[in-house]
């Protein structure tokens, strides 16, 4: 069966600038949003897909980027070593919902974000 971790966008919204995407006057427009997500859950669901949700939490606009978590392989869950302070509180509640759903956590050693990474992933999930 087909899976996807989905994060409603109850908080989604542009709060700072980590790339070159995001710009503050950008405004959300929370009803938009809230449709959008409705009718992306919505399709999932008309295609047999398996909709998981994580929580979203006040701190962390972002969640809503569920894919930037980190990855799953079998019940194994690694979580992502984010860069930017604004993001890494993701971390700890993505750890949280998959250890709840019975999922091994594993953490990347490597936090200076280059192909080292790549070697530690495949290290662990051996």
């Amino acid at each position: 069966m087909k899976k996807i971790l989905l994060c409603p966008p109850k908080y989604f919204n542009i709060e700072y600038e980590i790339n070159p995407w995001m710009h503050v006057e950008n405004k959300v427009i929370k009803h938009t949003v809230q449709d959008e997500y409705q009718k992306l859950k919505q399709t999932y669901l008309d295609l047999g897909v398996n909709i998981l949700e994580i929580t979203p939490e006040r701190d962390t606009p972002d969640m809503v980027y569920t894919a930037n978590l980190g990855f799953v392989k079998n019940k194994t869950f690694v979580a992502a070593n984010f860069k930017y302070k604004e993001r890494q509180k993701e971390s700890y509640y993505s750890e949280q919902y998959f250890r709840k759903h019975g999922f091994e956590i594993k953490k990347l050693l490597t936090t200076n974000y280059n192909d080292d990474v790549q070697m530690e992933i495949q290290f662990m999930m051996k």
